[in-house]
C-alpha cells in the first residue's frame, strides 16, 4: 500500500518541483549563506557608518 503511494507521488509535478528545489538548495547552500551574510553586513555597515557600500 505505502509503496504504491510512493510510486504515485513520484510522478506528481509538485513532487518533482519540490525535489528540484531541494537539490538546488543543497547544491548552493554555501552560496546562499554567503549572500545572506553579505546583505546583513552591508545593512549593519550602512546603519552604523552612515555610508553606502
Amino acid at each position: 500500500m505505502m509503496l504504491n503511494l510512493l510510486i504515485d507521488l513520484s510522478k506528481e509535478p509538485s513532487y518533482e518541483a519540490g525535489y528540484e528545489l531541494g537539490s538546488f538548495l543543497a547544491d548552493n547552500i554555501y552560496l546562499l549563506l554567503g549572500l545572506l551574510i553579505g546583505i546583513v553586513a552591508a545593512v549593519i555597515l550602512r546603519k552604523n557608518l552612515k555610508i553606502k557600500p
